[in-house]
């Protein structure tokens, strides 16, 4: 079954083990690191396996309490703009996720900390996480996380910065001011369009006879599409089309 999901339980300490040893071993692709915590100490272990074909998108909750409390830190931004990987902040973001190309997505308790994946000895969480092999429909959820969100970069840190030294001299709350980052609502998110909602193959190929069944950019474009393989034509494909997002 091509579209068959596997997946195993893992604690902190064996999930950190696996994904170091998969990171290690996968080139040009795209790795997503989805944590409402992330420390820079913990990150920087994760670079030193990343090779640098690879592009990182990190999503992050960072909120004014979050580096009150050093639940994360300016420093994981630095880390992830010296490597050229991307830096999002996501509102409202309680998910862990960590998707490694198309070999593996790891969703859990875990944060990215040393407490997170059991580095922190005896202060480490009791986390769990559920190793799966990686469909376009994971692939989608991932990338949505990341509508509505702000890229971090060095105007922004160099704003929060300046307002965690504040912080540090401590300074009254009512000279503070607003924390930098402000995530503006939006109710509807019917018309923003993703990477992840665009068709990636042509209506000829789509429509062509001679394919491989298993092959997964087929898979997901027959997803987008709403249609099953036996049901494609012209005209069914004209109407699933108008019916997407990107139509």
């Amino acid at each position: 079954m091509p579209n068959e999901v596997i997946t195993e339980i893992l604690d902190g300490t064996e999930a950190w083990e696996s994904i170091l040893d998969e990171l290690s071993t996968i080139t040009k692709t795209e790795i997503y690191i989805v944590s409402a915590f992330i420390r820079s100490e913990t990150l920087s272990k994760i670079a030193n396996k990343i090779d640098k074909t690879n592009h990182v998108c990190i999503g992050v909750r960072w909120d004014a309490m979050d580096f009150i409390h050093g639940a994360s830190d300016i420093h994981s931004y630095e880390l992830a703009e010296s490597n050229d990987w991307s830096f999002f902040s996501i509102a409202n973001l309680h998910t862990k996720a960590y998707l490694l190309g198309n070999k593996s997505l790891y969703i859990g308790s875990a944060n990215l900390t040393n407490r997170g994946f059991g580095l922190a000895g005896p202060m480490s969480n009791k986390e769990l996480l559920t190793r799966s092999s990686v469909n376009p429909k994971s692939v989608a959820k991932v990338q949505g996380l990341f509508k509505n969100s702000i890229q971090i970069d060095k105007n922004i840190h160099g704003k929060i910065k300046d307002w965690l030294e504040l912080q540090e001299n401590d300074t009254p709350l009512d000279l503070l001011g607003s924390f930098p980052i402000e995530h503006k609502p939006i109710t509807d998110l019917s018309n923003v369009v993703m990477l992840a909602d665009c068709l990636t193959m042509t209506p000829t190929h789509i429509l062509s006879k001679k394919h491989d069944p298993y092959d997964q950019i087929r898979v997901q474009n027959l997803d987008l599409l709403n249609i099953q393989e036996e049901d494609i034509d012209k005209s069914s494909l004209c109407v699933a089309f108008m019916k997407t997002l990107l139509f």
